[in-house]
């Protein structure tokens, strides 16, 4: 009772634990080697630049293809490690099956035996007071069929006297046709002879050979095998078969053109598709754009004191990285012209509304539609984010210095 308590209790987790962790290390040691095999195809003296280029391309951005070859690589080690995991994965199930109910068959034999234990002693007893009586009977048989064996044979015995007195006298039944009556007792060395016999034969020209190998398809042979073992009289099934493997050849060759069709389908929508996958897998298709200056984005203060020459500082602070600087130094410089042409003085936190209002004193058109433009793109740029193209900055630098008569 303690011994199957034990062994039904007891599980098989450890071993399962041990063999997983065994097929997971042959499947990282074929990886690896897969890995390292690609790098014993390099030149010793580029081999640490290469580990330390695969290194860098493996820790920052993994292309497309480095990630489909390592998963290729997984994918065959689990291909070939996996049968024997699986084969050693059913087998201690087997085991533990066998170890759970082998308990529960020995049980039953048990029960059997102690149902069988008091008839067995009963017809044991039987036996015994049988035997005697029925032997006597057996000696009284015997005796009588060993009497009428020795009739049969004396019988059979005078038959066969009979049919030899009978039979005619010929040189198959002629004891004087015999090889020691007809060449006598003494024996005849015939040594040379048989070395004769033996260069005769010997002599490539009595029976000229050459070997000759064919190849012939296991199926064909197996075919001729069964045809030798077969009756010759079952012709009918012969041809049976024979038109069942020919549907089966036709089947298995349209099979085969399928799969070839399926193939060159396949290849060509690769062929069509390939400027949407080969970009992916090599990376990137296309050369990345270089990257613009950065933008530095600090807070916007509009100038106290504008330099002489402000188209040429506002290009300068926007080749710094700092297009809102430049625009804002060209709105101040806008602002002060501004008040200079319409004769108002505006405060010094005036905002762009109340400098709008002011512009419309001035009595140039132009000079009226060029503030309002300065002062949109300042707005686009200071607060929402917006900042003008190049070439549109330095269009709008020329038309203010030029209007404007400002300084170059």
């Amino acid at each position: 009772r303690g011994a199957r308590r034990r062994a039904v209790v007891a599980g098989a987790a450890g071993a399962a634990v041990v063999l997983t962790v065994a097929c997971m290390a042959f499947e990282a040691v074929l990886v690896s080697g897969a890995i390292g095999a690609v790098f014993m195809f390099m030149p010793l003296e580029l081999v640490s630049e290469s580990w330390r280029a695969a290194w860098d391309m493996i820790g920052q951005d993994t292309p497309a293809w480095a990630r489909a070859g390592f998963n290729l690589a997984c994918w065959l080690a689990s291909a070939l490690v996996g049968p024997f995991y699986v084969g050693a994965g059913f087998g201690l199930y087997l085991n533990r099956r066998t170890q759970m109910e082998a308990w529960d068959v020995e049980i039953a034999l048990r029960r059997l035996r102690e149902r069988l234990l008091p008839a067995a002693s009963t017809l044991a007893l039987l036996l015994c007071l049988t035997l005697p009586l029925a032997s006597t009977p057996v000696h009284a048989q015997d005796a009588r069929s060993i009497a009428a064996e020795a009739h049969d044979a004396e019988a059979h015995d005078a038959e066969e006297d009979e049919d030899s007195a009978e039979e005619p006298a010929t040189a198959a039944n002629d004891p004087a046709n015999t090889p020691a009556m007809i060449f006598g007792a003494a024996p005849v060395d015939t040594a040379g002879f048989r070395q004769a016999v033996n260069r005769a034969y010997e002599d490539p020209l009595q029976r000229p050979t050459r070997q000759v190998t064919r190849w012939k398809p296991i199926e064909q042979a197996e075919e001729k095998k069964k045809e030798d073992t077969s009756p010759q009289g079952d012709s009918s099934n012969k041809g049976e078969r024979n038109n069942r493997k020919a549907g089966i050849a036709w089947l298995a060759r349209l099979a085969e053109w399928g799969l070839w069709g399926l193939l060159g389908v396949l290849l060509l929508v690769l062929l069509l598709t390939a400027r949407l996958w080969l970009p992916w897998l090599r990376g990137s298709g296309r050369r990345k754009p270089e990257a613009a200056p950065q933008v530095v984005e600090e807070q916007v203060e509009l100038p106290v004191v504008l330099p002489p020459d402000v188209a040429t500082q506002a290009g300068l602070l926007w080749d710094q990285g700092r297009p809102r600087q430049a625009l804002a130094l060209l709105y101040r410089a806008s602002v002060r012209t501004v008040g200079e042409r319409s004769g108002i003085a505006l405060p010094p936190g005036a905002t762009e509304a109340q400098c709008l209002r002011a512009s419309r004193r001035m009595p140039d058109a132009t000079d009226r539609d060029l503030f309002a433009r300065i002062v949109r793109m300042w707005q686009y740029a200071a607060y929402g984010g917006r900042l003008p193209s190049r070439a549109d900055f330095d269009a709008l630098a020329d038309t203010l210095r030029q209007q404007y008569r400002w300084l170059a």
